[in-house]
């Protein structure tokens, strides 16, 4: 009975190292997204202005690195 009981606790210590480990990479994966995501706003919100600005779409795309599509669509919205 006590292998039983050694065996159980090391398959619970297993599972629970592997759910804590599982949970730091999804946070990590988590934030990298929602740096990412802010990054593209800030670089929507700056290509919006350069545009109420009057500056060139391209030159747009060129300074804030979203593409030239994006800025079309940013322009005609």
């Amino acid at each position: 009975m006590r292998y039983v009981d050694e065996r159980q606790l090391a398959i619970d210590c297993a599972v629970e190292e592997a759910t804590e480990e599982a949970t730091v990479a999804a946070l990590r994966i988590g934030r990298k997204q929602g740096r990412e995501q802010e990054k593209i706003k800030s670089s929507t919100r700056t290509a919006k202005a350069m545009l109420l600005e009057g500056l060139n779409p391209t030159l747009v795309a060129r300074v804030t690195k979203l593409p030239i599509k994006q800025i079309r669509a940013i322009r005609s919205a």
